[in-house]
């Protein structure tokens, strides 16, 4: 039975959303129970919950892990604030959906 994470994780270099459901081999290594959603809903929450708890540091990190392998035309943008950063997560969540 697959699960959804509740909140955000890193497991090893690799980081996992909120909402996302993890391979099997990468869920045994998640121990928090907090990492996990109660109910089959949870994880469904707004990009705005979903990354309003990382650093902006780790935002960062993120943006630039999925600037990997982007022409410098697509590439996401790093700068601003906290608000700025989840906005450019959001709309390549967006993007990608």
């Amino acid at each position: 039975m697959s699960r959804k994470l509740a909140a955000n994780v890193w497991v090893g270099e690799e980081f996992f959303a909120a909402g996302s459901t993890p391979p099997k081999d990468v869920a045994e290594q998640i121990t928090n129970p907090k990492a996990w959603g109660d109910s089959a809903d949870a994880g469904d929450e707004s990009g705005a919950s979903q990354y309003g708890d990382m650093k902006v540091a780790d935002l960062k990190a993120e943006i630039e892990k999925r600037n990997e392998g982007r022409d410098d035309a697509d590439l996401l943008s790093t700068d601003g604030k906290k608000d700025d950063l989840v906005a450019v997560l959001e709309a390549d969540d967006a993007a990608s959906a």
